[in-house]
């Protein structure tokens, strides 16, 4: 069924990872090409800050003030509904990530996890098939070879996913704000659709509308 919708939209680059957490059966498909994950890296940053709120390196509580400043590269629900002098707990800002796909927020976390270097260091002995901070040569979707960083793969998103999962299942209390986000959060799933609204479905989304 992927085959046939990947052929029938020849005029699109889709990615698929499919990984069965009872059988660890797998299936991917272009899934090592590289990809734009905009909003969806949040989920490697939020297990970053998850395990360095865990070994005390990072205080949820902390908090960082909203002094104006629009979101980098997309919208924010802070700066679009509160007024500058604002302040937020690090973990609000993480839930605000993935709640509400919010950018700056999202710089507020990275910044209090040694920003996307930081991330890539603690991620890729998890999954590091495509450098995050490295530029990469790829083909886009018009069929134009382009070079840029900030590249990501499905293969390795859906392998954090993968380590989310058990680690909550061995150490509930470290991961669980950010596996409570991605229930709460408020961008559309098809995955509703498809299994219906009483489905528990938790999930980090990311769109790069260029």
């Amino acid at each position: 069924s992927v085959l046939s919708y990947i052929n029938a939209n020849p005029g699109e680059r889709i990615s698929f990872r499919y990984v069965n957490l009872a059988s660890n059966e797998t299936l991917g498909i272009n899934d090592l090409t590289p990809i734009i994950p905009a909003g969806a890296y949040a989920l490697p940053a939020g297990i970053t800050y998850c395990e360095a709120v865990a070994s005390g390196s990072v205080i949820p509580t902390n908090t960082v003030t909203y002094v104006g400043e629009e979101g980098p590269g997309g919208a924010s629900y802070i700066a679009s509904t509160y007024q500058p002098g604002k302040s937020f707990y690090l973990g609000s800002c993480m839930a605000l990530t993935l709640v509400k796909n919010d950018s700056l927020a999202y710089n507020y976390l990275l910044n209090s996890i040694g920003g996307t270097e930081g991330v890539w260091e603690h991620v890729s002995g998890i999954s590091g098939y495509i450098n995050y901070t490295a530029s990469v040569t790829y083909e886009n979707y018009t069929g134009t070879i382009i070079r840029g960083s900030g590249r990501s793969s499905v293969y390795d998103l859906a392998t954090y996913m993968e380590y989310l999962y058990y680690g909550y299942i061995n150490d509930c209390d470290t991961y669980l704000p950010l596996m409570g986000a991605m229930q709460e959060s408020e961008l559309p799933t098809a995955y509703r659709t498809s299994f219906g609204e009483d489905a528990l479905i938790l999930h980090v989304s990311g769109r790069n509308e260029e």
